[in-house]
């Protein structure tokens, strides 16, 4: 029988894994979206991997990784400290779920057991079949304090309501084309930003690890600026996949609206829950930038990249800039003038097409969204467009910004790419 939560497509190997086989898988692992930011968890599995590989997996045991992983010394009383077992259930957890999802191709498979830290190794003997999709509406994040970016359960409301009052279908620009009359609803991914948040008295115990003290000094800062709140507790925890920005919840809004218009199905999901199978099977939306939206590619071969919190222009033609930067209000310090790159590129698998939705800031991955979506403004766009061209190609607008909304939307440039792009 296998175990509770155990990939059931794999079959285990009576073998050992050499270096070669492990450490590129190993890799891949630690870089994903389930271990990147979660050090600990990188370490530990780094540990077993080692002493895996160097003929000591028998010595894994409680003691020795209570030594390698949280430098505890010889007095660790497992007892009454969990740091080892708690990290071991967590660790198994996101293996489960990067094989499950982010790395549902990889052939090798990685198991620790419950109750072990030895580990043992799979081989995939088919592929997982690609789970049923139900439309997903973005899910409505806790009242938090000292959080820069917006909960979006009001707005995700809003934008069912427009989902399922559906209006006659619409003609849509042509640029258009390759996701409305595209096979099967249209994945839109929203952004995920790096936040942390106060960690409350309420909050379950999972969420009590690795916190950040906060000083009294910068508790009596907070206190000055939001009020006292007896419920807050002096720290810090990373909230990894609870929130999204403002402006990428007014662009859902305004993308429901237009795939209601056309009479196309749509799905929401997170960029920190979708996984690579997602993204295979449908045509996509990605809302946000690569620092937010981690399935945002990083290509040189596009033109326009915001990769560095800015907007990179690597073929700049004649009268363009090389790079478009943020700008401020001296007197207020609120931005005045941010920049946003659309994106029709081809999708993630044969035959499929993803657009990207991207600002240096909120306020213009809403614009973005509004742009493509606005008749108006979707008309200029496709004017600027050569008909019967590829259907790929990026946009640059230029967006300024009133009082942390988009007030004037312009388009700076357009850059075509080849069908073969």
């Amino acid at each position: 029988m296998p175990e509770q939560g155990e990939i059931t497509d794999a079959v285990e190997l009576n073998r050992s894994i050499s270096a070669e086989e492990l450490r590129p898988v190993l890799d891949r692992i630690l870089t994903s979206r389930h271990f990147a930011s979660a050090g600990r968890r990188k370490k530990f599995l780094n540990v077993i991997a080692d002493y895996y590989l160097k003929g000591r997996a028998d010595q894994l045991n409680e003691f020795c990784l209570a030594s390698e992983v949280f430098g505890f010394d010889e007095d660790y009383d497992p007892a009454g400290n969990a740091s080892v077992r708690v990290c071991a259930h967590d660790v198994r957890k996101r293996l489960k779920e990067y094989f499950e999802h982010e790395g549902a191709e990889e052939k090798l498979l990685i198991r620790i057991p419950a109750g072990a830290y030895k580990p043992i190794f799979l081989e995939r003997v088919r592929s997982i079949p690609a789970e049923p999709q139900e439309p997903e509406t973005v899910a409505a994040p806790r009242q938090r304090w000292f959080v820069p970016a917006a909960a979006v359960g009001a707005l995700a409301i809003i934008a069912a309501v427009f989902y399922w009052q559906r209006t006659p279908a619409a003609n849509a620009p042509a640029f258009w084309n390759p996701l409305v009359k595209g096979q099967g609803a249209v994945l839109v991914v929203m952004s995920n930003p790096p936040l942390f948040q106060f960690l409350l008295e309420s909050d379950p115990v999972r969420s009590k690890q690795n916190l950040i003290p906060l000083n009294k000094e910068a508790l009596a800062a907070i206190d000055r600026q939001l009020g006292p709140n007896p419920k807050r507790t002096p720290y810090l925890v990373f909230s990894p996949e609870d929130y999204t920005g403002m402006g990428e919840a007014m662009g859902l809004m305004h993308l429901t609206r237009f795939f209601a218009r056309t009479g196309k199905d749509m799905l929401v999901k997170q960029s920190k829950t979708a996984g690579t199978e997602d993204l295979k099977t449908h045509d996509v939306v990605l809302v946000g930038g690569p620092l937010s939206n981690e399935w945002v590619p990083r290509s040189e071969s596009l033109h326009f990249d915001l990769g560095g919190n800015f907007v990179l222009n690597r073929k700049p033609l004649q009268g363009e800039e090389k790079e478009y930067r943020l700008t401020v209000d001296p007197v207020t310090g609120q931005p005045a003038t941010d920049w946003a790159v659309i994106t029709v590129a081809p999708g993630f698998a044969p035959g499929r097409v993803v657009m990207m939705l991207a600002g240096i800031r909120s306020e213009g991955t809403q614009a973005a969204a509004e742009f493509v979506t606005d008749p108006s403004y979707a008309s200029q766009l496709q004017q600027r467009l050569s008909p019967n061209a590829s259907p790929y190609f990026q946009a640059l607008l230029r967006v300024d910004v009133k009082k942390w909304q988009p007030a004037a939307l312009s388009i700076v440039a357009v850059h075509p790419f080849p069908s073969n792009f």
